[in-house]
């Protein structure tokens, strides 16, 4: 099997955010063994064009430290899978990769709405879509305000 892979990075490891690394590692990996790497620089590239290329690289996973759930609809629907919540260096990144042991995010893995307030993101709390990250106080997964139902703080 044949997967093309990028990778955002930040020296050797993988950057924070996808959006923000200025330069892009993609690696073909052939039956599970590393066959062929490159870098790209894609500068200061936004959202639209960044996401063209991967389409245009047939690229069919991003492993990285962050990406904004708005668009991995458009992701999706290329055939590229996600697979966020990752830190450390690329080279141990791509071992887990060829022994297949990635997890990309799904869209039922994404709330509908993207949490408000204080935290911000996507409401997924320990990364690549699975539960179990720290949340400071008011950031459960009740919604908002902490309440089961939503509908906010209670009035005293």
């Amino acid at each position: 099997m044949r997967e093309r892979v990028a990778i955002p990075l930040f020296g050797e490891e993988v950057a924070p955010r996808f959006r923000f690394a200025t330069r892009l590692l993609l690696a073909d990996l052939v039956d599970g063994t590393l066959a062929e790497q490159r870098t790209l620089f894609v500068g200061e590239l936004g959202w639209r064009a960044r996401l063209a290329m991967l389409a245009r690289e047939r690229v069919t996973l991003v492993i990285c430290g962050g990406f904004h759930c708005r668009y991995l609809p458009f992701v999706q629907g290329q055939g590229i899978r996600v697979s966020w919540g990752h830190a450390g260096p690329v080279a141990a990144l791509l071992d887990k990769a060829c022994r297949g042991e990635i997890e990309s995010v799904a869209m039922q893995d994404v709330p509908a709405e993207p949490r408000r307030g204080r935290g911000g993101g996507c409401g997924l709390g320990g990364g690549a879509g699975r539960s179990g990250g720290r949340r400071g106080p008011g950031r459960g997964s009740r919604g908002r305000g902490g309440r089961p139902d939503g509908r906010g703080r209670r009035q005293t």
